[in-house]
């Protein structure tokens, strides 16, 4: 098993801010991306990873502080949850510092706190509220969300959409500029999808996949000496990987 990272220290000191980012899109889902083209930052001094350790201080205090309220303690539980279920992704240096797929089951906890931390504050105000009224916003909320769900998967419906998204979105995330170029290899458009595969290897200059792609490219069109150099390029990066 290769977990695909280099640096173990970069990546752990990357993921607190990465939580915050989780938050933020549990709270308000407006930024996604099926790749994502974050690095992992380089000195502790960084602005954002400053930010990142302060959030989750602030969160593990929270967690810490809530637990001595028997009535809070499911808000406790629920930021246990999100922590303790990201440990995983946090302490393993994976090719990519974040991934929306890995919150699946940390989100079970943040959406017991965050329900929870609702309805012992918000609630008695909004009870006061004539329920025609309530009903009324409550609806609304729900209309929003399901028109959002409704354009995600719009992106989502073909993988020629999704990845020219993630193109878009991300641009600096080789596999996903590979992806989208081997849409149009499939094609038969080898002249675009070379496009595609040089812009991931402008950013992933290390990645033998992408040299193998690019030299499949090459030969669909009529250049033998370009895939083999591309070949024996993918071929030096990657003696022992099984694609290559």
């Amino acid at each position: 098993f290769s977990p695909g990272g280099n640096s173990l220290f970069r990546y752990v000191i990357t993921e607190p801010f990465v939580y915050l980012h989780y938050l933020t899109n549990f709270i308000l889902p407006l930024d996604f991306s099926a790749e994502w083209d974050w690095a992992p930052f380089v000195s502790v001094l960084d602005g954002r990873c400053i930010a990142g350790f302060l959030f989750l201080a602030v969160l593990v205090w929270s967690m810490l502080y809530s637990s001595k309220f028997e009535k809070w303690r499911p808000v406790s539980f629920g930021i246990a949850w999100f922590l303790i279920a990201l440990i995983p992704t946090t302490f393993v240096p994976l090719a990519d510092v974040m991934n929306d797929h890995r919150v699946f089951f940390p989100y079970i906890g943040l959406t017991l706190a965050l329900s929870w931390m609702l309805y012992l504050v918000v609630w008695p105000s909004l009870a006061k509220v004539p329920r025609p009224a309530l009903a009324v916003v409550l609806l609304a909320i729900l209309c929003a969300f399901a028109y959002a769900t409704y354009e995600r998967n719009e992106v989502w419906r073909t993988d020629e959409s999704l990845w020219k998204e993630v193109t878009i979105e991300s641009p600096a995330h080789g596999r996903g500029q590979m992806l989208y170029g081997l849409i149009f290899m499939g094609r038969g458009s080898y002249d675009t999808a070379e496009y595609y595969f040089a812009q991931g290897l402008k950013y992933w200059p290390h990645y033998p996949e992408l040299y193998i792609n690019m030299a499949i490219a090459r030969s669909g069109m009529g250049d033998p000496a370009g895939a083999e150099q591309n070949y024996l390029k993918a071929i030096q990066l990657g003696p022992a990987d099984p694609l290559v």
